[in-house]
């Protein structure tokens, strides 16, 4: 779906929710039998994080954690609060549960 997408000339910007393979693996064990037969299932959570996508075009622009937003929001249960105080590793995510929103750019041409 990148690469298709960085081939529309006039698409520039996209946002997407991004899962870690911590959170993948988490809700893979919970979601994915209460999808049962529907045939859809929860997949996709790139090792790499949002730097997945700059193989196909696109270059992370703003990344914001659902935790850390949700925190900010007061929007959280008292246990989430507490973790939203833990610092948050500005790398790969890998076993953490850690999901958030991506705004991913266009690389420029050159």
């Amino acid at each position: 779906m990148a690469q298709d997408l960085a081939g529309v000339p006039a698409l520039h910007r996209w946002v997407l929710e991004l899962a870690s393979p911590g959170l993948l693996r988490m809700v893979q064990k919970t979601v994915n039998p209460q999808l049962g037969g529907s045939g859809a299932s929860v997949k996709f959570g790139p090792e790499e994080g949002p730097l997945f996508f700059e193989r196909y075009g696109w270059t992370p622009a703003d990344v914001r954690s659902l935790l850390k937003t949700g925190a900010r929001l007061k929007r959280l249960p008292f246990q989430f609060r507490l973790m939203a105080l833990l610092p948050e590793s500005k790398g790969k995510q890998g076993s953490r549960p850690w999901q958030a929103i991506c705004l991913l750019k266009k690389q420029s041409a050159g």
